[in-house]
C-alpha cells in the first residue's frame, strides 16, 4: 500500500518538515533535455505542439521529482509519483490543453486532483479515464500535479 500525496504533506508538517531518509533507489537518473516544442504550424501560432521534454519539481515539501515527456505520447515520473507510471499524454494545441493519463490512482489521489481543479490549478480531472487536464500554452512555466509545481526546463543550447 502506498501513501497518497496529501498524507505525505500532512506527515511532513506534523513531523516538522523533515524528509524521510533517502536511499539509492531515490536518486534521479539524468534525462536528456531535448525540446519537443517544435513544429512549423504551432511555432507560427506561438503554441507548443508538445510539452517541453523535462519538467522538474525542485524539492522542498517533498523529494526532488522529474517528469519527462517523449514524442511518442509517453511520460515518466522519477524521484516521486512513480506509481503513476507509465503516463500517457496528449496535447490539443488549439485548446492549449495537456491531458495526462495516470496509472495507479487511489481515492486520495482523486480528492487531491479534484481540489486542484476547484482551486484553478488544473482544468479538469476525469476519474473514469484517470485523466488530468492542464493548461499548456507558450507562456506556461509550471505544471501543477497533485499539489506540486513542476517547472519547465529550457531546451539545451545548440
Amino acid at each position: 500500500m502506498r501513501i497518497s500525496a496529501c498524507v505525505i504533506l500532512i506527515g511532513l508538517v506534523a513531523c516538522g518538515g523533515e524528509s524521510p531518509a533517502k536511499d539509492a533507489s531515490d536518486s534521479l537518473p539524468d534525462f536528456p533535455n531535448t525540446s519537443l516544442d517544435t513544429g512549423a504550424n504551432s511555432a507560427k501560432a506561438g503554441l507548443p505542439m508538445q510539452p517541453a521534454a523535462l519538467w522538474i519539481y525542485p524539492g522542498g515539501e517533498g523529494p526532488k521529482m522529474r517528469l519527462s515527456f517523449t514524442p511518442d505520447g509517453h511520460a515518466r515520473f522519477s524521484g516521486g509519483f512513480k506509481w503513476f507510471n507509465p503516463v500517457r499524454w496528449s496535447y490539443d494545441s488549439s485548446a492549449q490543453v495537456l491531458t495526462l493519463r495516470l496509472n495507479g490512482l487511489v481515492k486520495d489521489d482523486s480528492l487531491v486532483f479534484r481540489d486542484g481543479v476547484a482551486r484553478g490549478y488544473a482544468l479538469g480531472f476525469n476519474r473514469a479515464d484517470s485523466a488530468l487536464m492542464l493548461r499548456l500554452g507558450s507562456e506556461t512555466t509550471v505544471l501543477w500535479i497533485a499539489g506540486y509545481n513542476f517547472e519547465r526546463q529550457p531546451p539545451p543550447a545548440q
